[in-house]
């Protein structure tokens, strides 16, 4: 068997197995009980959601077949909305929050901004970004 066919049969069982609703499941029972038994704030709950969902829909769209979903910029539709999940969840993080209240402080703290932009790309680039056109070494990581 060559490395393609094991790639397709790889990505086909991961797929099978991380689907949208094992994976909301999963997410909101670990969060739900990192609230009750760590007292973790319900707002860092909610941004590492977004975050988690998005991660996952990212790489579950890279993977699926479908040919009626519409491509932007070398991206499927789906991959972009996953994307702006992340965002949103990186966006609820800088927001700062009173302990144990839901009231939203709206201080953002901007000193973290250019920070976590600058770690998201190097991690970004460093674990899962592919270039198919790139003819440089560890470019096609999923080739």
């Amino acid at each position: 068997m060559n490395n393609t066919r094991k790639d397709f049969y790889l990505c086909k069982w991961y797929a099978d197995i991380i689907d949208e609703e094992t994976d909301d499941v999963t997410i909101i029972y670990l969060g739900e009980l990192e609230w009750k038994f760590l007292k973790v704030n319900f707002t860092n709950i909610l941004h590492l959601y977004f975050i988690l969902i998005g991660q996952s829909r990212f790489i579950e769209e890279r993977f699926r077949g479908e040919i009626q979903t519409k491509v932007y910029f070398k991206l499927k539709m789906y991959q972009w909305l996953s994307i702006f999940f992340v965002l949103i969840g990186i966006f609820l993080s800088m927001i700062s929050f009173d302990n144990h209240t839901t009231d939203l402080n709206f201080i953002c703290k901007y000193e973290y901004l250019i920070p976590s932009i600058l770690f998201g790309f190097i991690a970004t680039f460093a674990l899962a970004i592919d270039f198919p056109e790139s003819k440089k070494r560890f470019s096609r990581l999923s080739d």
